[in-house]
């Protein structure tokens, strides 16, 4: 299994955990954050037995923070980039405009969305994505709670989680940005999408 060296391979684990904690995301630069998120990457592909996906970064408007697509991860680079996203709105001319929305726990989401679309990755490389997969658009509950989803979700929360404890428990202080990342997950569960598909 090859995989991308990066600035952060000689780190540990709690210390490359730590690099996405509020106060040291923020002090990072746009190259800083790439490479903790291909080393993120790196290691979680090889305790799955899987080749790492390359992590890059392109322009996405709205609230997308990334995606893959075979052994690629492209990331949202306004949000890497300057902590925001990028959405349309229209201006009192009528004209269309690009609006910066400020994304309020920049690190801990990012570090979700590497584990997220790492595990599309396993699920790729392990033959596990059906034929049949449904693309938010065209139904988000549907989409939210097919498998493939519902495993990444579980394996993006899960990790996050683990590494918010870890950061906390080796600085001794509460990440103030925490709190809003578990908040946003609570408000994207699958117990609600699932609830949602029943009843429409």
């Amino acid at each position: 299994m090859s995989s991308q060296g990066t600035r952060y391979s000689g780190l540990g684990s709690r210390e490359l955990m730590g690099l996405f904690g509020s106060s040291s995301w923020r002090s990072m630069g746009f190259e800083e954050r790439l490479d903790a998120c291909q080393e993120v990457e790196n290691r979680y592909a090889a305790a799955n037995g899987v080749t790492p996906c390359t992590v890059t970064a392109r322009p996405m408007l709205g609230s997308t923070c990334g995606w893959q697509s075979g052994r690629t991860i492209t990331l949202n680079e306004s949000l890497l980039r300057g902590d925001y996203f990028l959405t349309e709105d229209v201006d009192d001319k009528g004209n269309r405009i690009v609006v910066p929305i400020a994304d309020r726990a920049p690190g801990w989401n990012m570090l979700d969305t590497v584990f997220h679309e790492g595990t599309h990755g396993i699920q790729t490389e392990q033959g596990r994505m059906p034929c049949t997969y449904i693309d938010p658009d065209s139904d988000r509950d549907l989409y939210r709670i097919q498998m493939p989803e519902k495993e990444s979700y579980a394996a993006g929360e899960y990790n996050t989680r683990m590494a918010i404890q870890v950061v906390q428990q080796d600085t001794g202080v509460q990440d103030p940005e925490a709190a809003i990342y578990l908040n946003g997950i609570k408000n994207d569960s699958f117990e609600d999408a699932l609830k949602s598909a029943k009843k429409n």
